[in-house]
């Protein structure tokens, strides 16, 4: 889903049927869950955080990388938002 080229954010989607794993790349991250019942992020120190349908998760980029794992049984989405 590309925003035009001079918006300062952009987005990301994810289909996951069984996980995903994501850099932050010195960059805040915004997280819906978009389609789907339920997901864990869990963090690269081990921290994990819970989302259920529409709900929305900040990953501060201190956390380098994370990994979204679909916890519904069937195929999630994720939205992804970022600065650029």
């Amino acid at each position: 889903m590309p925003t035009h080229r001079n918006h300062s954010y952009d987005i990301h989607r994810y289909k996951i049927n069984s996980s995903v794993d994501v850099m932050t790349e010195g960059k805040c991250h915004v997280l819906n869950l978009v389609e789907g019942e339920s997901a864990d992020v869990v963090t690269r120190a081990g921290e994990t955080f819970h989302l259920n349908y529409a709900e929305t998760l900040v990953v501060s980029a201190a956390a380098l990388s994370y990994r979204i794992v679909n916890t519904s049984g069937h195929e999630i989405m994720m939205v992804k938002a970022f600065m650029k």
